[in-house]
């Protein structure tokens, strides 16, 4: 995948790598960029390996020479542009490779966000049938391939994203510094995910400060990205200011979402949405 970023996929395989090395199996971390806020957390058993590439594009051919060079036995792909890549770089390679490729989001909502998304699904069309198994997180990002990719059902295999484990309740009863949640006088909203309009966190402070005007309220916001200064500038224009903190990136948002009086998604689309699975596990 691209990097470690603090997003739902990045965590998601977090949870997956260790689980298979656990089973004995070698497991490589292949990402295009080194760093991000998740970074530290891939654990020992999982052996990183940064392409250092900014552009998907730039980083097919370092990764058809990694897998000439290690053969595996599988790669496994995540995520549109580098899902691409993969089928590429595979066939660049002329190893025997099994090629696993996920779709995390629906390809028809992200035809906003611009020209290289509009092209995903003509080339997924025209290469996925290089794949030995594509993969959708839920039924409805399946039913989005056949109906935007043309590509055939039988084709499309559906599998939920692992997010609940055992440890979900030590997790929630961690510790934390801030002490609104404490307050049962006075509810306090959390939201967690990338500041994106994809999360349409405009709709959150929106939504929020219609709410506050019935009563005492506080939000609580956990997630970085590219609208904050957006979002930050919206909340002073709303007048609540006071009532929102903005906390960044969180390593763990469950012992937040655990204590809030209520979880708040104004996702746009979601593809799985791991964080309503962490929720409602709470």
């Amino acid at each position: 995948m691209h990097d470690l970023s603090g997003g739902g996929v990045e965590r998601m395989r977090l949870r997956l790598l260790p689980a298979l090395a656990a089973r004995g199996h070698k497991v490589f971390l292949i990402v295009q960029l080194g760093g991000g806020a998740l970074a530290r957390l891939v654990p020992e058993s999982v052996e990183l390996v940064v392409l250092g590439q900014p552009h998907t594009a730039s980083s097919i051919v370092p990764l058809a020479r990694w897998l000439g060079i290690h053969q595996p036995d599988v790669l496994v792909s995540s995520l549109d542009h580098n899902n691409i890549a993969a089928i590429i770089a595979r066939r660049l390679a002329r190893v025997p490779t099994r090629l696993v490729i996920c779709q995390h989001n629906a390809l028809s909502s992200e035809r906003a966000l611009g020209w290289r998304y509009r092209l995903i699904p003509l080339l997924y069309r025209l290469l996925a049938a290089r794949t030995d198994a594509v993969l959708a997180v839920s039924a409805g990002v399946a039913a989005d391939l056949v109906a935007t990719a043309h590509l055939a059902e039988a084709h499309i295999e559906i599998v939920h994203n692992p997010v609940a484990g055992d440890d979900i309740p030590s997790r929630a009863a961690m510790p934390m510094p801030h002490t609104w949640c404490d307050d049962i006088e006075i509810p306090t909203f959390v939201f967690a995910g990338r500041l994106v309009a994809q999360k349409d966190p405009v709709l959150l402070l929106e939504a929020f400060a219609r709410r506050v005007r019935n009563g005492p309220a506080r939000l609580v916001v956990l997630g970085d990205g590219a609208m904050k200064d957006v979002l930050q500038r919206r909340t002073a224009e709303l007048g609540i200011g006071e009532k929102v903190h903005f906390l960044g990136f969180v390593a763990d948002p469950l012992p937040w979402i655990s204590r809030a009086a209520a979880f708040i998604l104004t996702s746009r689309y979601e593809g799985f949405g791991n964080v309503i699975v962490e929720a409602l596990a709470c």
